[in-house]
């Protein structure tokens, strides 16, 4: 069986995101370590020997029939976490010099 219009969504999400790499602001500030799918986002998703995690929660799946002629119309919502790391520690992280 063919996967769901929804779990394509996630995996394009996924590999959009892994193609990310930081250039200081330019385009993208930070440059991808992992991709986690979870149910929310918590402590275990962290992991103190990456810089940057995202992680992909899906909220929201609905699918609604329309009349039989026309199909099926499908929505998601998804929430992205971003957890980064920064050294040294700083309230301000994008004031700081690059």
């Amino acid at each position: 069986m063919s996967e769901s219009i929804h779990e394509q969504l996630i995996v394009a999400l996924q590999t959009l995101l892994a193609g990310i790499v930081g250039d200081g602001g330019v385009t993208y500030w930070y440059t991808t370590d992992r991709i986690l799918r979870a149910a929310a986002f918590y402590d275990g998703c962290l992991d103190p020997s990456l810089g940057t995690i995202y992680t992909l929660v899906p909220v929201r799946v609905e699918a609604q029939p329309l009349n039989s002629s026309l199909g099926i119309r499908a929505f998601l919502t998804v929430d992205l976490a971003l957890a980064t790391r920064f050294t040294p520690d700083t309230e301000s992280p994008f004031a700081q010099s690059a």
